[in-house]
């Protein structure tokens, strides 16, 4: 339960200071499935033994009446579909909600990225055709901006960036916060998400198009013409 409450306080974005609280956050997005599984589970389990017992009275159930006399039917009803909300609500509300970003711009990211594929990769190649880098997931977080943040967070993997594809939104959007905390809440942050920082010629005109293609997605998801994949 305290795991619980740690993680809900993290995940509603009760604390905005992003920068010293994300290391927490980041470590207690461990929550795994299994998790999150039990945790409905048991909603699931408190909702059933309270209509059981209304149902049957003298049955065996009598023995939980001390516990389930005190929780109106409606009030397990209501505990249950707010388990249930928070366990799968979708990961880029959650992630969007935390970093204080419009979840949309994180989805927009995601269709250029990878069109919401989980188990997207794509090897980044010079000239030569050599492999520079490696983008990895939903939100293709690139191989060597992994290595940089696993100075800071160890337990970052590339299986775990491609198996749990809500960390990898919250690292996505971890990525494109730093870079508005940098550079301003602009579309020249949201062009460095993928082309980086430099100001060579090339790096500019792909920061530009980026930004410009992340806008045209976000505008026909707000118009409804993208339909945005559910990720929990």
């Amino acid at each position: 339960m305290r795991h619980l409450l740690v993680t809900y306080w993290l995940l509603t974005g009760y604390s905005r200071n992003h920068t010293e609280n994300t290391n927490l956050f980041i470590n207690t997005l461990i929550l795994k499935k299994k998790h999150a599984n039990f945790t409905f589970a048991s909603g699931v389990y408190i909702l059933l033994l309270k209509i059981s017992y209304l149902l049957y009275p003298h049955s065996r159930l009598s023995k939980f009446k001390g516990l389930m006399m005190p929780i109106p039917l409606a009030g397990a009803t209501f505990l249950l579909l707010l388990i249930s909300n928070f366990v799968y609500a979708d990961c880029f509300d959650r992630a969007g909600l935390y970093y204080n970003i419009d979840p949309d711009y994180l989805r927009s990211i995601a269709y250029r990225e990878s069109s919401f594929n989980p188990l997207a990769t794509n090897k980044n190649k010079n000239k030569n055709g050599d492999v520079l880098s490696i983008d990895y997931g939903i939100m293709q977080i690139n191989s060597k901006t992994l290595n940089s943040f696993r100075i800071e967070y160890p337990q970052l993997t590339v299986e775990r960036l491609i198996s749990e594809p809500c960390l990898n939104i919250h690292v996505g959007a971890m990525v494109l916060r730093r870079n508005f905390n940098a550079y301003g809440t602009n579309w020249l942050a949201v062009g460095m998400y993928n082309a980086g920082v430099k100001n060579r010629d090339e790096t500019i005109s792909a920061r530009h198009n980026y930004a410009k293609s992340i806008y045209f997605i976000y505008k026909k998801i707000k118009s409804g013409n993208i339909k945005p994949k559910v990720i929990n």
